[in-house]
């Protein structure tokens, strides 16, 4: 299988959202700036027509790590030119196995639009990564879906999932959900405000506990019972540190940093890990924790934070 095959679906599923832009709007440069600028670099274009692809080259040649994605119906002259013009994937509004063979020939990723379980089986049978189906419509061949395993990750769009990025998300099947670009910048005249929004929404990110640094065990329990009794709250004992409730974690012994740590919990710590990570933001890579299927659960930031640590934890 070409490289491509595999690096681009990875890629696709870390960012996990798939910015959204109408090719009639005349500000793609903005847009793009404003993705790149929250390293979100992913943008889909869509009705695109033959004569605009070399205004998307154009795009690329500004933006060269800008992920260039389009959607929209071309001839075969055209498919068999689209290596051209610096686009990685392609949507199509149908499943159209020769055009899929056609952009796999150039090194682009085809996400075919899948509305049953034939079409999904003859995809998955291909050897294609990824398939796209409007939200909604997965329920119809969710058998079919469930059978796919590993095998080939869902895009999704659709108007009702803007207010569900991250539940949709937290489905393993599901790689990447789109939303509109336009929409955001509706809401805001800075369309990069609304980029950071959109993404903290996504990551939802929170206050999960406190944790608190003790130099014994029975110090840690004295502690976590002077908590509970004040706030009327459990107290739950584990391997390395004793529970007030859910909101403090009063540890054994000290772990990182002088006072102790602030847990972020967050919808997707993967994701998230993976977001701070193109921010150039370091983690300390032994503290790194997966569950089995590789999926991280609590990665600490480098940074000391007035004797404190943070770290993403993820609620499933």
């Amino acid at each position: 299988m070409s490289d491509f095959l595999s690096e681009f679906p990875e890629k696709i599923a870390q960012f996990g959202m798939i910015p959204n832009v109408d090719f009639s709007e005349q500000e793609l440069k903005t847009e793009a700036e404003s993705l790149l600028k929250n390293d979100l670099p992913i943008m889909l274009i869509s009705n695109v027509k033959a004569g605009d692809l070399k205004s998307l080259y154009q795009l690329h040649e500004a933006y060269p790590e800008l992920m260039l994605g389009i959607k929209g119906k071309f001839g075969d002259a055209q498919l068999q030119q689209l290596y051209l013009y610096g686009i990685s994937f392609i949507i199509f509004d149908d499943f159209d196995e020769q055009a899929c063979i056609r952009v796999c020939e150039q090194g682009i990723l085809p996400i075919p639009s899948i509305e049953n379980g034939v079409q999904a089986n003859q995809a998955c049978f291909m050897g294609l990564k990824m398939a796209h189906i409007e939200v909604g419509k997965e329920l119809e061949i969710q058998e079919t879906i469930n059978s796919w395993g590993k095998f080939m990750q869902i895009v999704m769009s659709g108007r009702k999932l803007n207010e569900s990025l991250s539940s949709h998300l937290a489905r393993h099947e599901i790689a990447a959900c789109v939303f509109s670009l336009d929409e955001l910048r509706q809401e805001h005249e800075d369309l990069s405000v609304c980029v950071q929004k959109k993404l903290m929404s996504f990551f939802k990110l929170h206050l999960a506990h406190v944790g608190i640094n003790t130099d014994s065990h029975e110090e840690s329990l004295n502690n976590a019972n002077m908590l509970a009794s004040l706030l009327h709250l459990g107290v739950r004992e584990g391997k390395k540190s004793a529970f007030a409730g859910s909101m403090f974690e009063i540890m054994y012994s000290p772990f990182y940093y002088e006072h102790g740590h602030v847990a972020l919990g967050c919808a997707d710590a993967t994701r998230a890990y993976l977001y701070f990570k193109r921010r150039h933001i370091e983690f300390i890579e032994d503290t790194v924790s997966r569950d089995p299927d590789g999926n991280i659960i609590a990665a600490y930031f480098k940074q000391n934070f007035a004797g404190f640590g943070i770290h993403l934890l993820w609620e499933k």
